[in-house]
């Protein structure tokens, strides 16, 4: 295979693949250091473990009822007894006559007093077969459970090297300052 060199007009910003590496450090001397110094990069980077997020964690509820005691009179606009004596036992400073909001953007209750705004320190969801009160604080802080795995696509990897030990392979060769004769496997 013949490859031609390719007049080029400045050291290249991205190097896609162990061949762009190659040719540059065989056909051009001048930017042998800068492309040897980005593959002891791609060598030195410790990139063999990556952490994913799971799934996002529920914060503490300040109470929870069951959904049948409550759900459908929150539907209705309403906040019944029960409701009304856990919120009352937990959050101080609440109005004496609530109502409950549907709300999309919490995916819950949203309470307000009657025929006033929400009180947006307060949100209901249903959970499973409870429905728990949340302050939106809690909510709003999006905190993952994450676990980590060995990463199945190292930088390495991404461009082309069979092994990190490959990468090694070619700055050491390439760091004598002679051009050696092309190797079949990288």
């Amino acid at each position: 295979m013949e490859v031609y060199k390719v007049e080029m007009k400045g050291f290249p910003k991205v190097f896609k693949t162990v061949f762009d590496y190659r040719y540059i450090l065989e056909n051009y001397p001048e930017w042998r250091e800068r492309t040897l110094e980005k593959l002891r990069e791609i060598h030195d980077l410790q990139d063999e473990k990556a952490t994913i997020a799971t799934h996002l964690k529920e914060p503490l509820p300040l109470f929870s009822l069951k959904a049948l005691d409550v759900e459908q009179d929150l539907d209705a606009g309403k906040v019944n007894k029960k409701l009304r004596e856990e919120i009352d036992r937990v959050i101080t400073g609440v109005p004496s006559e609530l109502e409950a909001e549907n709300d999309l953007a919490t995916n819950g209750w949203l309470l307000k007093e009657k025929g006033s705004q929400p009180i947006h320190a307060v949100v209901l969801r249903k959970s499973g077969a409870d429905v728990k009160c949340f302050l939106t604080t809690q909510l709003e802080e999006d905190e993952w459970e994450t676990e980590e795995i060995d990463n199945p696509l190292p930088l390495w990897k991404q461009k082309g090297f069979k092994t990190r030990a490959a990468v090694k392979t070619l700055i050491d060769e390439f760091s004598r300052g002679v051009t050696p004769e092309p190797i079949g496997e990288i």
